[in-house]
């Protein structure tokens, strides 16, 4: 089992489908999101929040953090969050910008 499905090792086949398309689906939107705010305002980093907001996310801290961990956004610092508590802000990498092309979703 990927430690990443959302399905449990005993859900049918089908589960662990849908699992990883829903997650896909979401990373895709958030991955869009940052690409977006890339090319709209010259790479501005955005907060989870934001990016979240933005692609109509409402977990998006968990998908960010893959986005992360795969290389295909990257942390810039920290930025003040809704509360005034510092929050992680990230811009999109020329990986995701590659993925983003290559899937197809924008030109």
């Amino acid at each position: 089992m990927n430690l990443f499905d959302q399905a449990r090792s005993t859900d049918p086949e089908n589960s662990h489908i849908a699992a990883k398309r829903d997650r896909s689906s979401q990373r895709d939107k958030l991955l869009i999101a940052y690409y977006s705010e890339f090319m709209s305002s010259s790479g501005t980093p955005i907060s989870d929040a934001l990016a979240g907001e933005k692609a109509g996310v409402l977990t998006a801290h968990k998908r960010c953090s893959e986005l992360l961990r795969d290389g295909l956004i990257k942390k810039d610092g920290d930025i003040p969050g809704p509360n005034g508590t510092p929050v992680r802000a990230c811009s999109i990498t020329p990986a995701g910008i590659s993925e983003i092309r290559t899937q197809g979703d924008l030109a």
